[in-house]
């Protein structure tokens, strides 16, 4: 027996409105509807025992009788869920890549290892890395080395702006402690010649620091 045309509602639970674009499927009889604007479906060719199918990318999917709908007022509640989406690194070239496409190596320092560490300057905090050797001979300081290039073979970049070129002086220089750790987000090491581009400086690798929105 299929029953007569009966009028749906699909709604967010926490704040009720309703939800547009849901898809509503009855396999059984093959009938699909989508929701309106206000979360409105008409349900055709749908028996009270018929299981319906409903769906939406941004919330958890639920499968109930048509029964169990008309039980609840016709209203059906979704659960709005989380998208954990794989980490995009945009710095390591010039348009967005998976982490795991990009040929170089690349070393995140997060917010939460900064505050955990507590580096007294930029140079400590790199030197947390595993393939980050710092030189402090001078004085104290730090001149960063990566894959055995440092000064102006490597480059320093800090929110996109460059701060330091091929024109600076070779040997190890402490520039990289004029950073206040403090003030930053997050910082990425690329390992691997950048010279395509970032140009020659960038020879050895990049070090791009991220400064924390005011």
């Amino acid at each position: 027996m299929t029953a007569a045309q009966q009028r749906i509602t699909v709604v967010e639970s926490s704040t009720l409105d309703g939800v547009a674009d849901v898809t509503v499927v009855n396999p059984r009889s093959g009938y699909s509807t989508l929701t309106d604007a206000a979360g409105h479906a008409a349900i055709e060719r749908t028996s009270p025992e018929d299981t319906l199918y409903i769906q939406h990318l941004a919330y958890y999917p639920q499968r109930l009788t048509l029964t169990e709908i008309l039980e609840a007022g016709g209203r059906i509640r979704l659960v709005e869920r989380l998208l954990n989406l794989e980490e995009v690194v945009v710095s390591a070239n010039k348009w967005e890549q998976n982490r795991r496409e990009i040929p170089h190596e690349i070393q995140m320092i997060t917010p939460r290892e900064i505050a955990f560490s507590n580096p007294q300057t930029a140079a400590d905090m790199l030197g947390n890395l595993p393939d980050v050797f710092v030189q402090k001979s001078q004085m104290g300081g730090g001149s960063p080395v990566l894959r055995g290039f440092e000064a102006n073979k490597v480059l320093v970049v800090v929110d996109g702006v460059r701060m330091n070129n091929a024109i600076y002086r070779s040997g190890h220089l402490q520039n990289v402690i004029a950073l206040d750790p403090g003030i930053l987000e997050n910082a990425e090491v690329v390992f691997g010649p950048g010279s395509v581009i970032y140009g020659s400086d960038a020879l050895g690798g990049v070090m791009d620091f991220h400064t924390r929105r005011p």
